[in-house]
């Protein structure tokens, strides 16, 4: 897996014209390596919990408020679904870079990849962290690291939508600054929660920002939660829903179709058969190019269609 990053500025005289509305990757219905789910995991990790200027219960339940506004959004099948932090301090880069946390695998399938949640909110850690991975003084509130699935010929994309696959996806945010509840400053909890959660469900930031010299006033065009730097908003927007709706509104519930060991061992039953035709629909479709016998050359097409969405037609359904 390898990983690509996002995060909240706060206000600076910077420029911003982003038009993109969603990232690289995109996460996959029902993917086999994320235990085949249609819905989308979260958890919060306890252990670095505490934010400055606020207690734990309350980072949390404006943590809670965030995740349930963007699961309120009602363009998608996709559900927002709460785990347990099982007491973990979770946090793959922030094991990387000597700041405690750990890699993110299943505590109940030791020694193998399986991802535990979806989206981890890894907490709140101290600006050495930040520090460490983008240099001192660079104004981040908070970041997302988002992991793609890769094979040995590279990233995949399963289901063929010109899009890397998302893994998961973990979130920082920095303890350096004062944070609020209900607050333009001290830093709003839930306003950098939900905009940091926006990259994790595959939103890029969006908008135009620009400081007028008279009074140094900025501007933003539209003001929403995803855009690039801090502005505040507590709320999802429309332009926010917009982009949620763009990546999310065709996600299926349905039980899709994974090229995988249940097609291989119908594909098994008749390697070597050399009397494939129409009339055993070409040995129950173990003959894949149709000549009439199964051999390398039909495993050659299977294997290329490994752990893939099922080509249209796939006959070993």
């Amino acid at each position: 897996m390898i990983t690509a990053q996002n995060r909240v500025r706060e206000v600076r005289p910077f420029f911003y014209n982003d038009r993109t509305k969603q990232l690289e990757s995109l996460w996959v219905a029902g993917d086999p390596r994320r235990f085949g789910r249609y819905d989308i995991t979260w958890c919060s990790d306890m252990v670095d919990s505490d934010a400055n200027g606020l207690t734990s219960t309350e980072t949390q339940q404006a943590l809670s408020d965030a995740m349930s506004q963007w699961g309120a959004v009602n363009c998608s099948d996709m559900q927002l679904v709460q785990l347990s932090d099982r007491g973990i301090d979770w946090g793959f880069y922030q094991y990387a870079s000597g700041f405690g946390g750990s890699i993110p695998w299943h505590p109940d399938y030791p020694g193998q990849n399986v991802v535990y949640a979806d989206i981890i909110h890894s907490g709140w850690l101290p600006a050495d962290f930040f520090d460490f991975w983008f240099g001192p003084d660079v104004g981040v509130l908070g970041v997302t690291f988002t992991f793609i699935w890769v094979s040995y010929e590279g990233p995949t994309d399963i289901d063929g939508n010109e899009k890397y696959d998302t893994a998961f996806a973990e979130i920082y945010y920095n303890n350096a600054y004062e944070w609020g509840i209900g607050t333009d400053l001290p830093y709003d909890v839930e306003t950098i929660v939900l905009h940091e959660t926006g990259h994790a469900l595959s939103l890029g930031h969006f908008g135009k920002i620009f400081r007028t010299d008279e009074g140094g006033k900025v501007h933003y065009a539209p003001k929403a939660v995803m855009n690039a730097m801090y502005s505040g908003v507590q709320e999802l927007t429309g332009t926010d829903n917009s982009g949620f709706c763009t990546v999310w509104s065709n996600w299926s519930v349905e039980p899709v179709c994974i090229v995988d060991f249940s097609h291989f061992a119908k594909f098994a039953l008749h390697w070597m058969d050399t009397d494939c035709d129409a009339k055993n629909n070409f040995c129950d479709g173990s003959d894949l190019d149709n000549l009439g016998d199964v051999n390398i050359d039909d495993l050659k097409i299977f294997s290329n269609e490994w752990l893939n969405y099922c080509p249209y037609n796939w006959p070993l359904k």
